[in-house]
């Protein structure tokens, strides 16, 4: 799925953007904008539940305003594995940020680099439990959860962001990060 501008805008429950299905291999995800007005329960920007999916990749995106997560790896029963390779990714005003569930005996592996999390609700990047495996450099989140799930943070763990009001709209620009080169700035992305 590439170059895409999906807008979900239903009240419904466990809506997706992006709905990954049982037994899905070498998926890609490039360049889209995916966004939500936030008024339903249970909404994920890119969502795959308790089936194996492996090379998942989400790659140069910018998800925000999903209630749930803006990418979420959900392997709540069974015995089953996900493999997720997140790159040059920004997350913006969702619940979670990333979030790597399971339940079960399965194992979710999380490969995410140069990716921002921000102003998320609940936690920028989330694991719901011990075999989530994070591996990555050079991400940025507005809290602490970075060291949280166990990724590498120097001085980008808790960003400052300013929403800047411009005529067609609100824009976010990071103020403090010393360790990445990473600026969001006026018009760099959808309004």
């Amino acid at each position: 799925i590439e170059y895409l501008e999906i807008h979900l805008n239903t009240m419904g429950n466990s809506d997706e953007a992006i709905r990954l299905g049982p037994g899905v291999d070498r998926f890609l995800v490039s360049r889209c904008i995916l966004r939500a007005n936030s008024i339903g329960t249970q909404q994920d920007g890119v969502y795959a539940a308790d089936w194996t999916v492996t090379r998942i990749s989400v790659d140069n995106c910018i998800i925000y305003g999903f209630t749930r997560a803006g990418i979420h790896a959900q392997n709540w029963r069974g015995n089953k594995s996900h493999e997720w390779n997140i790159d040059y990714t920004t997350v913006y005003d969702c619940g979670d940020g990333i979030w790597g569930r399971d339940d079960s005996a399965g194992t979710v592996t999380i490969n995410v680099y140069n990716t921002a999390a921000l102003d998320c609700t609940a936690a920028c990047f989330r694991e719901s439990a011990s075999n989530i495996i994070w591996v990555g450099t050079n991400n940025a989140a507005t809290d602490g959860s970075l060291v949280t799930v166990g990724l590498p943070t120097a001085a980008q763990s808790n960003l400052t962001l300013s929403d800047t009001p411009q005529v067609s709209g609100n824009h976010f620009i990071v103020n403090d990060i010393s360790t990445v080169n990473l600026l969001l700035a006026d018009d760099s992305a959808f309004n």
